[in-house]
Order: structure tokens, then sequence, then C-alpha cells
């Protein structure tokens, strides 16, 4: 089922603020005076330079307004050292204070990128699905396939990994706090990022390269570029072996085996066209692969030349994740809104779920015996025991998912959520006020219209060469 281009309204709402140190006792509202720490007096003049001061603006949610801009005035004057920011948008508010840049007469932020693109990582606990908290990351991260994997977490340093391909960057998060350790600026758009927990190390692939770059983890520095030979369609690593594996844009059967430890690329041969590629968990270093057409379609166990069938399929997931603790494989089913779990000793199904519409990916959380079902198109997450199939909980989501990570370890769920694949109605404002030198707030608002585009449809892919 696709998802149909549609044409909104939504709120978003930025308040910008300057005061005077110290200046904490309340403000007047809307140009008023203000009390409680301010003095009597004409409240400042605040007028929108950019986006020009119209009543209304519009835009599309892929185009949003490349910086914001306001200018002010006041007898008193105004002390712009303490310019305070935040934006607020389907109910969360974003700290903007970094990125605004004040002036005696005006406050502006970079024109680099929209001040407003913003994505958010929820983190649950994976036994219960309840909330622990929200990290708010400046920059948007969104994809329309569960293949672009733009979140993986190094558990050894405690530190989330995620790339914003609205920004090119690769942003560390301490995954405690929530706290922005350091972003690395990249040189194309990344679309793959694995990290190789043993070896403290994070792997970037990105749009239109053969070329992988591997970053330290503690450092951001870069250690090394090995080639590929071409795009990857798809890596997946296992973390008990630091050994990852790329496949790539069919006709092509190739397999790169990427050492992380050794920072080397080494051949495979596939024995069937691949369409997905997914690691075991433990250190024997099994690799699955969904692949084949027709008769021969399935999940394959990869053998270096003699790779045994497990699972027949009779059309290809949009996503698989491997659970060894339990020998079985959970699929999501985009199209037909469901996940189903194979016992890989015999093929079976050992359960087929229905969960929430168009699932995109799955992950499972051996130590909770649970598989998680993103779906995309009701921005939810379903919690499955992995044993009996029986659906525990669904979490609902701020926005939009578009990739997830679990702590195994510690027990967390990280949902990757972009607030800009808009598809529902909403209606607002942009505010900003500034405060003069007695406390006195003035404001200004200004009406915003955006249009958002097609989001696609990740579903229903199929390797579409004939198997040879």
């Amino acid at each position: 089922m696709k998802k149909l281009v549609q044409f909104v309204v939504l709120t978003f709402i930025i308040s910008i603020v300057i005061c005077v140190p110290g200046c904490g006792g309340g403000g007047g509202g809307g140009g008023g005076d203000t009390t409680g720490g301010g003095s009597a007096g004409a409240a400042p003049v605040v007028t929108f330079t950019s986006p020009a001061s119209s009543g209304s603006v519009s835009y599309k949610e892929n185009a949003l307004p490349a910086s914001i801009s306001f200018s002010y005035s006041d007898p008193d004057g105004i002390n712009s050292s303490s310019a305070k920011s935040t934006f607020t948008f389907r109910n969360t508010s974003f700290d903007l204070a970094d990125l605004l840049n004040a002036s005696a007469s005006s406050a502006s932020t970079s024109s680099d990128i929209s001040p407003l693109y913003w994505t958010i990582a929820a983190k649950y606990n994976v036994s219960t699905g309840a909330l622990i908290t929200n990290y708010r990351i400046f920059g948007a991260s969104g994809g329309a396939s569960a293949l672009l994997n733009l979140i993986d977490i190094d558990i050894p340093s405690g530190t989330l990994i995620v790339a914003s391909n609205s920004r090119n960057k690769l942003i560390f998060i301490n995954s405690t706090s929530g706290a922005t350790i350091r972003e690395v600026s990249l040189s194309a758009s990344p679309e793959i990022i694995r990290t190789c927990p043993a070896d403290g190390k994070v792997i970037v692939a990105s749009k239109d390269s053969s070329t992988l770059q591997i970053y330290s983890v503690s450092t951001g520095d870069l250690l090394a570029t090995p080639g590929l030979g071409a795009e990857p369609h798809a890596m997946v690593i296992n973390k008990q072996t630091s050994i990852a594996y790329a496949i790539f844009a069919n006709p092509s059967k190739d397999l790169s085996i990427i050492d992380c430890s050794a920072e080397s690329v080494s051949s495979g041969t596939l024995q069937h066209l691949p369409q997905l590629v997914e690691a075991g968990t433990t250190a024997t270093g099994n690799l699955y692969y969904a692949g084949g057409t027709g008769a021969d379609r399935g999940i394959y166990l990869y053998g270096a030349g003699a790779d045994t069938k497990l699972v027949s399929l009779d059309s290809f997931p949009e996503s698989i994740a491997c659970d060894s603790a339990g020998n079985r494989m959970s699929a999501s089913y985009y199209g037909d809104d469901k996940v189903v779990i194979y016992d890989l000793s015999n093929g079976s199904a050992i359960a087929e779920r229905t969960v929430g519409d168009q699932p995109l990916s799955v992950a499972v959380a051996q130590s909770a015996a649970r598989v998680f079902s993103l779906n995309k198109g009701v921005d939810s997450v379903s919690s499955i025991d992995a044993s009996s199939g029986a659906l525990l909980s669904t979490i609902s989501l701020a926005a939009d998912p578009v990739g997830m990570v679990i702590d195994d370890t510690n027990g967390y769920l990280y949902v990757l959520e972009n607030f800009w694949d808009i598809t529902t109605t909403e209606n607002g404002t942009l505010n900003v006020s500034v405060e003069d030198s007695q406390g006195n707030l003035g404001s200004t608002a200004l009406n915003v219209t955006i249009e958002p585009v097609s989001s696609g449809d990740p579903g229903g892919s199929d390797p579409g060469t004939p198997d040879s």
C-alpha cells in the first residue's frame, strides 16, 4: 500500500527570547509591559526579516526556510548576550539557542541548513515498552526504506550514533544523558551506519559512493576508506566478530566482507540474487540473506559456495532480523501489515502477527525475547513475544519512524523519528519575541503553510532478474 502525496497545513512555533542576565522574573505577553522583574515602559518593536513579515508564508516540507531572522528596537536598549530560542512542533520543543546569532538590533540563524529540521531518538524500556526519554537531535534523518540504517549504538562506550542526511553529519550522542558529544562532517549524504563495538569504530556508507568511511567512536577521527567496487545496497555487521557484509543492487550476487578490526575488504559470491542480508548474533559468524526468484525464493544461510535454504518465501519481506538464541528469523511484510516469525531449524512459521500499517523494519531483543516492528504508516512500534507471536503492546510515536536499534545489554530500544515526513494536517504559527533591558516583552507572529511531498513506498521490491 502506497503513501499518497498530501497537502497539509502544519503547526510549528518558534519562540525566540532575548533578555538581560538575571531577567528570570516573569514577563508580560504580546508586547505589553512586564511584571515581576521588569519595569513599566514601551515594549520592543519586533519584526520578521526572514521569512518576510507578510502574515503567512508557504513552503514544501523538504524545502524549509534556510534561516530565520528578525529585527528589534527599543529606547531602553537590548542586551543580546542572553539570547534564547525554542522550536515547538508536533507537541515537542527544541532548543535553538546554539543556532542563534544575536546583535544589538537583530537576531538570526545561519543559512547552512534550516533551523527547523529536527530528529528525535526516543528511548524505551524493551521489557515494558515504557518511554524513558526523548533525545533531540539537530538535523533530519529520513529514509523510505529499512535498508537505510541511520542509527546504531556502540554499547561499550555508551555512544548512540545518528547520521543526519539533511546536514551530512555523523552525530555522536551520550546514550545516558542525551548530550551531543561531537559532530563529524561527511562529504556526501549518509545512507548506512554500522558500529563495530569490539573495535570502537563505526562504518559509514554514503549515497552514490563505493568507498566506505571508518571512524573512531572515541575521537571521531577518520581511520580508513576501504573501497567496495560499487555502492552497497545493504550492509549488516556481526557485532561478535566485527565482520560486516555488504550486498549490491541486482543483478549482482557479489558479497563484500569487511573486517572492521583490520579495516580491510575481501570478496565472496552468493548463489542466489540477494534482496536482504542479516547477520547472526553469535561468534559463529553466520550470515543469512533473503534472495532468489520463483521457487528458489527464500532465506538462505551463506556457506561460501554451498548456501543452504532455510525458509521458503512466497514474497520478499521488507526487513529480517535474526535471533540466534532462539534459532528464529523475524520478517516484516510492508504491504501486508504483518510480521512472521520463522523457525530456522525446519523453515516453518512459528507465528504470524498483524501489526500496524506499513511495518518498515523489525529488530530483536534477545534478552527480553521480544520482536519489535516499526510501523511507518501509523507512527507506532509493535512489541511481540518472540516465542508465541503474541502482541504485547503498541507504542505510539511522536513522528514518522525511520530507524531503530536495540541495546540488548542494558535493555533499551531507540527509535529514530523524522518530524518532517508529514502526513497529517496541523495548523500553526511562527512566533518571535525579545525583551528590552528593563524586562519588557515585544513579540510578533507569522502563519506558516507547508505542503508535504510524497514519502514513497519502500515495500514490494523484488530482485527482478532471472536467477541462474
